[in-house]
């Protein structure tokens, strides 16, 4: 039986997946660290730092929430402008807390390889993250592609609750849809 962390973590989604990756020990050609950036964490905003709850600060809080998504959507198409040239994809997978399946048109690496990955995704948000994977299948795809799906070995917790978070987003925009169709 799982964890109810465990559960929550394993929520997938599917989502457009931009990546490279690179057999452990390696190294990329081009850091993709060295754009600024990198170490944006939204989650860190000023209405965590606030300890009172008054009727004016909540307007205030949910107007800078707004700004805050706004300031995000574009941040998030200025990340994917500068990460296109480095990245291979998009390739349609699917991601959760604890592992990914991603696109690549390079010779894939063999199961149980340990694999450093960058890793793109597009979806109702847009987060670019780094990680340990295991590799635990490949799966030829009819374009000559192919899926590498794997578990994440090391990957920070703030990266992890990210991913989540990004899969309940990618989850509930799934059902609002299905529900317009009806």
């Amino acid at each position: 039986m799982k964890s109810g962390a465990e559960s929550r973590n394993s929520v997938r989604c599917n989502s457009r997946i931009l990546s490279r990756w690179h057999r452990k020990g390696e190294q990329f050609e081009s850091s993709i660290e060295s754009i600024a950036w990198s170490d944006f964490e939204p989650s860190q905003t000023f209405h965590a730092r606030r300890a009172f709850r008054s009727e004016e600060f909540h307007e205030l809080e949910r107007r800078v929430s707004r700004i805050e998504e706004k300031l995000n959507t574009l941040f998030g198409f200025f990340m994917k402008q500068q990460t296109y040239g480095l990245l291979e994809g998009p390739f349609l997978g699917d991601i959760s807390g604890l592992g990914i399946r991603f696109g690549t048109r390079k010779i894939p690496p063999e199961p149980n390889e340990l694999l450093e990955i960058e890793i793109l995704l597009e979806g109702p948000s847009v987060i670019l993250f780094k990680s340990e994977l295991e590799v635990l299948r490949i799966e030829p795809s009819d374009d000559g592609a192919y899926f590498i799906a794997g578990r994440f070995i090391k990957m920070e917790p703030e990266v992890q609750e990210q991913i989540v978070r990004f899969a309940f987003q990618c989850q509930k925009e799934e059902i609002r849809a299905s529900r317009e169709e009806v």
